[in-house]
């Protein structure tokens, strides 16, 4: 087996509220993305920056190929912070430049799907570029007013660089010599929950994905502003519906939670409206909980909210076995 790493010559150019895409190598099998997003911004006299501004100027990111889709988010904040909790924080972000200048600002989205994000390498969930046809890595971008007032992006030096991580095949190996028990491909989808009414008791449901063995869910709470909040949402919960249990239970508990959940992943500040749910917590197998023979609506995450108007946004991560 060998490990191989480069940066692709070839760009996702920057270009305001337009979908582009960057083909991907088919030489091996894709552990990891790394996309260095690179903006030139120029900061007028009077200024006033949003929250997760840079975030917010990716709209969408998918990789996709001949129909199959293997990666699936629909907002930038939900990859960034998924990101940020992973690695315990250590991700750079660059501040926007101050009133009357002009910097380039960058920082790093990842896209590591197996068990072991500190491992560029780990074989445990890949993307099979060298058996796929067309694989496409693709943005959709948002504009200079995501980043806030005030500001202005030089779409000729902006763009998202992508460094590639991938493991390929010696002359004689097979796949079924490194991935004896069968490979084991990505499925990633964001479902976002509208939160119309007010809730207790874990009132609100949004029913987990089944077919797969989902490893994580990265759960964003927006308000009606789509900020970042910890004020909507009063606690949460994972609901087994069947069994009638309820193995994680915050229920009016937000805060306890968001404690329990820094501490755990190490990371150095608190973000409001932020959870990482790490599934193998509550199945007990570091592989996550499978899913494989559930029926829609068998596992929800059950929300409480005293407050209208916002969203729970909610990036589940899990893998499946490629046929």
């Amino acid at each position: 087996m060998l490990y191989h790493t480069y940066t692709l010559s070839d760009t996702i150019e920057f270009a305001a509220n337009t979908t582009k895409s960057l083909n991907l190598p088919k030489t091996g099998y894709i552990t990891q993305l790394d996309c260095m997003l690179e903006v030139k911004v120029t900061a007028s006299n009077t200024i006033s920056a949003a929250t997760d501004g840079l975030q917010k100027l990716i709209k969408s990111a998918r990789i996709t190929a001949a129909g199959k889709t293997y990666f699936d988010c629909s907002d930038g904040r939900d990859w960034w912070y998924w990101t940020y909790f992973r690695h315990r924080g250590a991700v750079t972000l660059d501040s926007l430049p101050s009133a009357g200048s002009t910097a380039t600002v960058r920082t790093l989205f990842e896209i590591h799907l197996g068990y072991y994000p500190s491992i560029p390498f780990d074989p445990t969930v890949v993307i099979p570029a060298t058996r796929l046809s067309n694989p496409q890595l693709e943005i959709k971008w948002g504009s200079a007013s995501d980043l806030g007032t005030g500001y202005t992006i030089t779409a000729a030096d902006s763009k998202m660089k992508v460094t590639v991580h991938e493991l390929v095949l010696e002359e004689g190996e097979s796949e079924e010599d490194i991935w004896q028990g069968g490979l084991l491909v990505p499925r990633v989808q964001t479902i976002v929950e509208s939160l119309n009414s007010t809730n207790t008791n874990l009132g609100f449901r949004s029913d987990v994905p089944v077919d797969l063995v989902l490893h994580t869910t990265m759960m964003l709470v927006v308000d009606s502003s789509d900020d970042r909040t910890d004020t909507d949402v009063t606690g949460f919960g994972v609901v087994f519906v069947p069994e009638r249990e309820t193995p994680v239970d915050f229920d009016s508990a937000w805060y306890d939670a968001k404690l329990e959940n820094r501490k755990r992943t190490e990371v150095p500040s608190d973000i409001a409206g932020a959870y990482l749910l790490e599934w193998p917590l509550v199945s007990g197998n570091e592989r996550g909980i499978d899913l494989t023979d559930k029926k829609v609506g068998d596992v929800q995450i059950g929300i409480s909210n005293g407050t209208t108007g916002g969203k729970v946004r909610l990036l589940h991560i899990g893998y499946m076995t490629e046929a």
